[in-house]
């Protein structure tokens, strides 16, 4: 069964997140997992919203999805 991860993503220092956006597709990518949306425009519906991007990943499973966010 697939697993997914949802990320609310609030970048803090655009140089480092370029730098990161150019590694986590290798990371993600080893253990199985591919990017299902990331980025674009959002917009709040209800609640309240802490980041300005999202990213939503699967992974084969969630064993996968769990390897790849400790690593």
């Amino acid at each position: 069964m697939s697993a997914y991860v949802i990320a609310n993503v609030k970048v803090l220092d655009p140089d480092v997140y370029k730098e990161y956006v150019k590694q986590s597709p290798i990371s993600i990518a080893a253990h199985g997992g591919r990017f299902l949306a990331r980025g674009g425009k959002t917009e709040v519906l209800d609640g309240a919203c802490r980041g300005d991007r999202f990213v939503i990943l699967e992974f084969p499973s969630y064993e996968q999805a769990k390897a790849r966010w400790n690593s």
